[in-house]
C-alpha cells in the first residue's frame, strides 16, 4: 500500500511498494479518475525526463468518492453522454454521505437513476428492455437521460422559486414522505403497470386507430407514451395530484421495511407493489392512470392525424412552449374525467407548469 510522508516546506512524498509485490489479482496504489490521456503521454522518460505534470491527488478515495468526482469533473463543465455518466449512479446508491445531502443534484439523480434501471430491468415493469440506456442514435425508445431528468424534475423537485415541488424530495407544510427507495421504485412502476393495461384495453378513437393498423399505442415510435415530451407531461401530472391534495396525508400510511436498505432486490420490488396494491390511495392511483389512458397521445406522425383537425394542435406540441402545453391540456382531461378523480383537484390549472 502506498504511503504518504510529509516533509520540509509543505512538500509530501509518496512511497510505494515495490513493484514484485503485486499479485495478479491485486489493486495498484494509484487509481487515475481522469486525465488518463495526458498522463500515458509522459510515460516514456526518455522524452520528457524533467517535465512536471501537475495533478490533484486524493488518499484514500472509495469507489463511490471516485464516480461523484468524475462526475463533476466531466458532466458540469463538459457534454458528454448523459446516458453513459448515469451508469456511474449504481456507485453512489450506498454513500451515506448522500443520504444527508438530499438537496444536492448528484444525489436526486442517483435516485432517478435507480427508478429509471429497474424500470429497465425489472421483468414485470411495463418498460422491460425498451428504454435505450446508452442512448443510440435513431432508437424508437427514450433515452436513459431523458427518464433520470423527467423524474429529477418532477418526483425529485426541489419546489424552489417556479421549480415543482417533487413528492419524494419536498416537504408538505411539516410532513415528508418517509418511503424507502423500494416503495418510490414499486409506485412509479406500478402506476405505469396500470396506465398500460388501461391503453391495451381501452376503446377509446385514438386506440382504435393504433389497433386497425396493428400498431401499438403504449410502445409506438408515434405515440407520446414512447416519447420524452409524453413521459414528462405524465410524471408531472401524476406527482401533482399526489402532492398537491389531501391524497398526500395518506401516503404515510403506507409502511413497508426492506431487511437491506442499501440494497434494492427484484423480489422487494415485487413485495412492494403487492403491498402497494392493499393501501387505500390505490385505487386514485388506478383512476388517475385510467383517465390519462383516455387523452389522445398520439403525435402528429400518429395514425389519422394528418389532414385532420387535431394536426395543429399536434404540432403546437413540437414547439418551445410543447411540453407546457402537453401538460396543460393532460391536466384539464383529467379535471374533466366522468370519474371522481377529476373532483380530487382544487383548481386544476394552479398546478406548476
Amino acid at each position: 500500500m502506498a504511503k504518504l510522508h510529509g516533509g520540509e516546506n509543505g512538500q509530501y512524498t509518496i512511497q510505494l511498494p515495490k513493484e514484485n509485490s503485486f499479485g495478479k489479482d491485486d489493486l495498484r496504489p494509484f487509481e487515475v479518475i481522469d486525465g488518463q490521456h495526458r498522463l500515458w503521454a509522459f510515460d516514456e522518460d526518455d522524452k520528457f525526463p524533467n517535465f512536471e505534470v501537475p495533478v490533484v491527488a486524493f488518499l484514500g478515495l472509495d469507489v463511490g468518492w471516485q464516480a461523484y468526482l468524475f462526475w463533476s469533473i466531466n458532466i458540469s463543465p463538459v457534454r458528454i453522454n448523459p446516458s453513459h455518466a448515469f451508469d456511474l449512479y449504481p456507485l453512489l446508491r450506498s454513500q451515506d454521505w448522500l443520504e444527508h445531502k438530499s438537496e444536492i443534484k448528484v444525489y436526486r439523480e442517483a435516485r432517478a437513476q435507480e427508478i429509471t434501471e429497474w424500470l429497465y430491468k425489472h421483468p414485470k415493469s411495463p418498460w422491460f428492455n425498451r428504454i435505450s440506456m446508452l442512448q443510440g442514435k435513431g432508437e424508437p425508445r427514450v433515452s436513459q437521460a431523458a427518464w433520470v431528468r423527467s423524474l429529477v424534475r418532477t418526483f425529485f423537485g426541489m419546489g424552489r422559486g417556479l421549480g415543482r415541488s417533487g413528492l419524494f424530495q419536498s416537504s408538505r407544510g411539516s410532513a415528508i414522505l418517509e418511503w424507502e427507495r423500494v416503495q418510490q421504485i414499486a409506485f412509479i412502476m406500478e402506476f405505469w403497470n396500470l396506465l398500460k393495461r388501461h391503453v391495451n384495453n381501452g376503446i377509446t378513437p385514438w386506440i382504435k386507430s393504433y389497433k386497425k393498423c396493428d400498431k401499438d399505442p403504449f410502445t409506438d415510435k408515434s405515440s407520446m407514451l414512447n416519447q420524452d415530451m409524453g413521459i414528462r407531461a405524465i410524471h408531472a401530472v401524476f406527482n401533482d395530484l399526489f402532492f398537491t391534495l389531501k391524497l398526500f396525508s395518506k401516503l404515510n400510511d403506507w409502511q413497508f421495511e426492506v431487511e437491506d436498505k442499501t440494497v434494492t432486490t427484484e423480489s422487494d420490488i415485487y413485495e412492494a407493489i403487492q403491498s402497494l396494491r392493499e393501501q387505500e390511495f390505490y385505487c386514485f392511483v388506478d383512476k388517475l392512470a385510467l383517465a390519462i389512458s383516455r387523452f389522445d397521445w398520439r403525435s402528429v406522425d400518429g395514425p389519422d392525424v394528418r389532414n385532420s383537425p387535431m394536426e395543429i394542435t399536434k404540432r403546437a406540441y413540437r414547439g418551445s412552449g410543447g411540453y407546457t402545453l402537453l401538460t396543460k391540456n393532460v391536466i384539464e382531461h383529467v379535471s374533466n374525467d366522468d370519474s371522481d378523480l377529476g373532483k380530487e383537484f382544487n383548481n386544476p390549472l394552479d398546478i406548476i407548469l
